[in-house]
């Protein structure tokens, strides 16, 4: 994340997989308008919810992929409340709305490591 938010410091939109720390995103605070992340684990999603979002100031949309679809309640009750939107999803869920043409997710997928069956 360091070297993503170093080369670019005023990106406005985001989609990665993140694990471990991710605090560097703060860093972002003026600029990220939408994040899309995969979360890879429970860790990691706390850091974001107290952590970062807190303090990105000016996020307006949020977009969670949890790896399971029991995953998804605690996803949206966690981050509920810190962004004005927020859309949480499996990655079942992603890949099935992308093969169905639904949801234009094309590389954003592959940087977060999922893929689309074709």
């Amino acid at each position: 994340v360091g070297v993503i938010v170093g080369a670019f410091p005023r990106l406005e939109e985001l989609g990665l997989h993140l694990g471990g720390d991710c605090c560097t995103l703060v860093r972002l605070q003026r600029s990220l308008r939408s994040l899309c992340v995969r979360l890879s684990d429970e860790s990691t999603a706390e850091e974001l919810a107290t952590r970062v979002l807190p303090r990105l100031s000016s996020l307006q949309r949020l977009d969670v992929i949890v790896l399971r679809q029991g995953d998804v309640a605690a996803a949206e009750q966690r981050f509920r409340g810190l962004v004005s939107s927020v859309v949480v999803r499996c990655c079942g869920d992603v890949r099935a709305m992308a093969s169905k043409g639904i949801l234009n997710v094309g590389s954003l997928c592959d940087g977060l490591g999922l893929v689309l069956e074709k």
